[in-house]
């Protein structure tokens, strides 16, 4: 297979908005045929998230997380506000079976850092960096 057979899809949005729970959520959708598969298996959980959740009639705020401690470190749950990505990095998807063509989808520091606009530019600065070391870009998604 040739480099040029692989798919490269930038993520790209505001800091939260939920690129690497897209990427979790694209690898479930692969992995598994029908929801009620999905929801009887255990969830495939590549990159580690959390959110926020109010329950109740106090509104009661509860952290939601999925997936453990990533060993490259790469996401930052400790600081609320600030991205949760902190390098870009690439998942990998074989598209079919019997095709060699795959999909690179990279995740993405988000903008709108709490740290302010020098951690958007450091995290946009690291960002084309990335990109500039790839062959070729097929489509940026905004999310």
């Amino acid at each position: 297979m040739s480099i040029d057979e692989t798919i490269n899809i930038v993520l790209l949005g505001e800091t939260g908005v939920g690129k690497s729970t897209f990427i979790n959520a694209f690898a479930n959708y692969l992995t598994f045929n029908t929801l009620e598969e999905a929801e009887a298996g255990q969830s495939v959980v590549l990159i580690p998230v959390s959110f926020m959740i109010t329950v109740g009639d106090n509104f009661e705020e509860h952290i939601v997380k999925f997936g453990g401690v990533d060993d490259s470190n790469n996401e930052d749950f400790d600081h609320p506000g600030h991205s949760v990505t902190q390098h870009c990095k690439s998942y990998i998807f074989n598209l079919n079976d019997s095709d060699q063509r795959k999909l690179c989808i990279i995740d993405t520091p988000g903008f709108g850092d709490t740290r302010g606009i020098e951690q958007d530019d450091l995290n946009m600065e690291h960002i084309l960096e990335y990109v500039n070391n790839l062959t070729h870009i097929n489509a940026i998604c905004f999310l």
